[in-house]
C-alpha cells in the first residue's frame, strides 16, 4: 500500500490591521511541534512536543545493547495491524535528526497472551534482537553474492506511553511479500528482486546458521525488506506462532529449487553466531 507523506500544519496568519477604537489582541500562543524543529534545521535547542526516552539497538557481532537518548512523538494515526502488532505514525528526534517512524506495540490479543509485564518486555527485545541478526546476515549474504539485500532496522524502547514498544523508519512505497512465515513461497511479482535471490537467501541462511534456523517472512516496501522471521525448531528466536518450526522448514524445502545463491562458504575466520560455531556445507 502506498503511504502518504505526513502533512504539516502551517502557522495561521495574524491580522494586525484593526480599527483604532478596538484593542489589539495578541495572537494565541500555540505549542511548538516537531515540524518546527524541521523548519529550524533540526536544532535540538528548539523545544518540541514529545517524550524523552532511552532507545536501545542490538549489535549481534558484539552481542551487546547500545543505548542512546531521543524524543518520540506518537501521533496515534493508525498505519495498520498485523497478527501480533499494531502500528501508528510517529516522529523521532535523535542526535539532531528528525525522521518519520512507525511505532509498533503488541495488539490486545498478543498482550493478553504475554500477560504484559516482563514477558512483553522480553518478547519485544527478542524481536529487535532477531531483526538485528537478520540484518547482519543479509549484509554478509550481499557481500558474498554481489547483490544488495537490506532490512529496515527495528529499535526498542523499554517504556513510553506506559508500555514497551518498537519502532522503525517509516517507508513509503508498494508493499510486497514473497515468502511467508510458514515457508510458503507466494511469488509476489511486485518484488523488485530476482526470485532466486530471495529464496536463495532463505536457504543460505539455513546453511549459514548450522541448519538450526532459517530466515523466512521475506517481504518489503520497495527495495527495503521488513519484518523477517528468524525461525527455529524450539521457538527461541521468534514470537509465538510466527515461528512455525519444523512445519515451516518442510514447507519451504518441499518446493525449493536451489540456485547459485543457496551455496554457503566460510569467507572469513570470525563469524557471527547464535551460540554455536559455523560450519561449511
Amino acid at each position: 500500500a502506498v503511504v502518504s507523506t505526513q502533512s504539516t500544519g502551517a502557522i495561521p496568519s495574524v491580522n494586525t490591521k484593526r480599527k483604532m477604537k478596538k484593542s489589539i489582541r495578541p495572537p494565541k500562543k500555540r505549542k511548538i511541534t516537531i515540524d518546527d524543529v524541521n523548519a529550524a534545521g533540526c536544532s535540538l535547542d528548539v523545544p518540541i512536543i514529545g517524550i524523552t526516552c532511552t532507545i536501545e539497538r542490538y549489535q549481534p557481532t558484539e552481542q551487546i545493547w547500545v543505548k542512546t537518548e531521543g524524543r518520540i512523538q506518537d501521533s496515534g494515526e493508525p498505519l495498520g495491524e498485523g497478527t501480533f502488532r499494531q502500528c501508528t505514525r510517529g516522529r523521532l528526534v535523535e542526535q539532531g535528526k528528525v525522521k518519520d517512524i512507525a511505532v509498533k506495540v503488541f495488539n490486545s490479543e498478543t498482550s493478553d497472551e504475554l500477560n504484559e509485564g516482563d514477558e512483553t518486555h522480553q518478547a519485544m527485545r527478542q524481536a529487535v534482537r532477531s531483526n538485528a541478526i537478520v540484518r547482519d546476515l543479509a549484509e554478509e549474504f550481499s557481500l558474498a553474492k554481489g547483490v544488495k539485500l537490506c532490512f529496515n532496522e527495528v529499535t526498542f524502547v523499554s517504556a513510553l506511553f506506559g508500555k514497551p514498544f518498537m519502532f522503525e523508519q517509516l517507508l513509503k512505497g508498494i508493499e510486497w511479500k514473497y515468502v511467508d512465515n510458514a515457508g510458503e513461497v507466494e511469488r509476489d511479482n511486485l518484488s523488485p528482486f530476482e526470485p532466486e535471490v530471495l529464496t536463495g537467501f532463505c536457504h543460505w541462511s539455513h546453511r549459514r546458521l548450522d541448519k538450526k534456523y532459517i530466515v523466512l517472512d521475506i517481504q518489503g516496501i520497495g527495495e527495503t525488506l521488513i519484518d523477517p522471521t528468524l525461525t527455529s525448531t524450539d521457538g527461541s528466536y521468534s514470537l509465538g506462532s510466527a515461528n512455525m518450526g519444523n512445519t515451516a522448514f518442510e514447507k519451504f524445502f518441499s518446493g525449493h529449487v536451489c540456485s547459485k545463491y543457496c551455496e554457503f562458504r566460510v569467507i572469513e575466520e570470525e563469524k557471527m553466531s547464535l551460540g554455536g560455531s559455523s560450519q561449511e556445507n
